[in-house]
């Protein structure tokens, strides 16, 4: 075997060294999109739990405004 010969096993040697390198990257890039999809969507999750717990707490101050209304109406009329 020549130079040449050396020269191509090397050369084939560090394609395939390559190529196992760009493998593990792009599992690694996979891995990383698979757990921002999860976290992306946890945060999708909290955020429709904080508008309805929002929505609620809305619902209730209305309904507790309007009930102190009509009794601050009802307790007028009678002192009348």
């Amino acid at each position: 075997m020549g130079t040449v010969d050396y020269f191509y096993i090397s050369l084939s040697l560090s394609v395939l060294v390559l190529a196992g390198c760009v493998l593990m990257l792009s599992l690694k890039i996979k891995e990383i999109l698979e757990n921002v999809r999860s976290v992306t969507e946890d945060a999708a999750s909290v955020s429709t739990d904080i508008l309805s717990i929002k929505d609620g707490l809305k619902t209730s101050i209305i309904s507790l405004v309007q009930n102190l209304l009509e009794k601050a109406k009802k307790g007028g009329e009678k002192k009348s």
